[in-house]
């Protein structure tokens, strides 16, 4: 993944009773900032700074159960 180049988050595999909403954070290594939030099971996002990224996809079923889902990786230049 390199910067400036669109990466495709995708949420779609996630179960539940549907539909399924779906909301992205990126956040910094411990969680406890919050940059941007954006919606969508799937969706594209570019990154405009080489370093580490952080992204929770927080997943609610028509129930309003959810479920949480928080990964890091490398943006290099």
């Amino acid at each position: 993944m390199h910067v400036g180049v669109p990466v495709t988050l995708d949420g779609t595999q996630s179960t539940g009773d549907g539909p399924l909403s779906c909301t992205w954070s990126f956040e910094n290594r411990r969680g406890s900032t919050i940059w941007e939030t954006l919606t969508g099971c799937t969706l594209e996002k570019a990154f405009k700074v080489a370093d580490v990224k952080y992204v929770e996809l927080i997943v609610r079923d028509a129930d309003g159960d959810t479920d949480t889902s928080r990964h890091a990786f490398p943006v290099e230049p």
